[in-house]
C-alpha cells in the first residue's frame, strides 16, 4: 500500500531513521489520513532530511518496498485537485443545462398531452354526432320504407278495387 510519510531521525546524531505515516492511497485520486500515529523503522530512508516528505510503497507486513521523495509527486496530485473547482462548475453548468432541457421537454411533452386529449375529446364529439346522424338517416330511411310499403298497400288495393269496378262495368 501506498503512504505519504515523513522523515523523523531519532537520537541525538540522527543514527535512526524513521518514518511516521501521514496518509494513505485508496485509490487513484482519494488519500485518507492515518488513525493512528504510526512510526516505521527505516534504513532506506537514511538519505533523506528530517522533515521529508516521502511517498512510501509498503507490504503487509510493512516493511518499505519503495521510496521516493514526495515533492514532485505531490504537487502533481495538488495540481490535479486545483482544476477540480473548474470541472464542478462545469458539471454544474451541464447539470443546469440538463435540467434545463429536462424542464423544456416536459413542458412540450405536457403540450402534446393536452393536445392529444383534445384531439382524443374532438374525435369522440365527432364520432358521437356522427352515429347520432347516422341514427337520424336510418330513422328516415325506416320511415321512407314504412311510407313505401303502406304506398304499395295503397296501390295494390286500389287496384283490386280498380279492376273489381271494372269487372263490374
Amino acid at each position: 500500500m501506498r503512504y505519504l510519510a515523513e522523515v523523523q531521525k531519532i537520537g541525538t546524531l540522527g543514527i535512526k531513521t524513521q518514518l511516521k505515516l501521514l496518509a494513505y492511497q485508496e485509490s487513484e485520486q482519494i488519500w485518507s489520513p492515518v488513525s493512528d500515529e504510526e512510526t516505521i523503522l527505516s534504513e532506506t530512508a537514511n538519505k533523506y532530511k528530517a522533515g521529508a516528505f516521502v511517498l512510501v510503497e509498503l507490504n503487509k507486513s510493512k516493511q518499505v518496498q519503495q521510496i521516493e521523495e514526495a515533492a514532485r509527486p505531490l504537487v502533481g496530485i495538488l495540481q490535479s485537485y486545483a482544476h477540480l473547482p473548474k470541472k464542478l462548475q462545469r458539471l454544474e453548468e451541464d447539470i443546469k443545462l440538463w435540467q434545463q432541457s429536462y424542464s423544456e421537454q416536459k413542458k412540450m411533452l405536457t403540450r402534446r398531452s393536452l393536445a392529444l386529449q383534445n384531439r382524443e375529446q374532438q374525435l369522440k364529439q365527432q364520432k358521437e354526432d356522427f352515429n347520432q346522424k347516422l341514427d337520424r338517416q336510418r330513422e328516415q330511411i325506416d320511415s321512407v320504407w314504412d311510407d313505401l310499403d303502406r304506398l304499395r298497400q295503397q296501390l295494390n288495393l286500389d287496384r283490386q278495387k280498380l279492376t273489381e269496378t271494372l269487372q263490374q262495368l
